[in-house]
């Protein structure tokens, strides 16, 4: 089936494990990349927004959402 051995039997349980546990790791680093990203865009809007109109604050807030 293509999955490195897992239906032959050739990987232990502990290989397994170790597998998933790799890719739980990838994922979980892509989505801390993201909160940070998110949350450092967040900071940089709030300290532009300080002196901006209503409108043009939420035209700002709105362009960040969308990129």
């Amino acid at each position: 089936m293509g999955d490195g051995g897992l239906e032959g039997g050739n990987v232990t349980g502990g290989e397994v494990v170790a597998r998933v546990m790799e890719a739980a790791q990838k994922r979980a680093g892509k989505w801390e990349d993201g909160h940070t990203w998110a949350n450092s865009r967040t900071k940089k809007l709030h300290h532009e927004e300080w002196n901006m109109g209503v409108d043009e604050a939420m035209r700002a807030e709105a362009e960040v959402q969308a990129s």
